[in-house]
């Protein structure tokens, strides 16, 4: 997919649907039909909690660039309920692999980069959740 994101997901009761397949819609269709890593699902995933965090603690006043104590924990679940124990399947190389952290962190800065491309060119406004995110990106390592 390339572009998952809570937004894509409808909720009733206890059951998840996902509503949109089209992928990265920044790429042309020939390259959104190209299998690719799940991670870049997991990683944008994971960008779009993290937005909802940032948004939030906006909301309520928190300090720019802090999140609120939910945020971290909800990282985790979505990494772990992503795959059966930790692990994903990666079609692309025709096998299951382990989540390789570090892959998973360069898959997030880039969907954390096009987010800011995006906010630049469409939704100025929401510039400082890319921003927020990419600072906190920049402190894992």
């Amino acid at each position: 997919h390339g572009d998952l994101h809570i937004a894509q997901f409808l909720a009733r009761g206890e059951r998840l649907t996902v509503i949109d397949f089209e992928g990265n819609p920044t790429l042309p269709l020939s390259q959104r039909r190209l299998q690719s890593s799940p991670l870049r699902d997991l990683a944008t995933l994971r960008r779009s909690f993290d937005h909802v965090a940032t948004a939030a603690a906006r909301r309520v006043g928190c300090e720019p660039g802090l999140t609120l104590n939910w945020s971290d924990s909800v990282l985790a679940e979505v990494s772990a309920g992503y795959g059966a124990a930790g692990r994903v399947a990666d079609r692309a190389a025709g096998r299951v692999a382990a989540v390789d952290p570090v892959r998973l962190h360069a898959f997030e800065v880039a969907a954390e980069l096009r987010e800011l491309r995006y906010a630049r060119a469409v939704l100025p406004e929401w510039a400082y959740v890319a921003h927020a995110g990419l600072d906190r990106l920049a402190k894992v390592y």
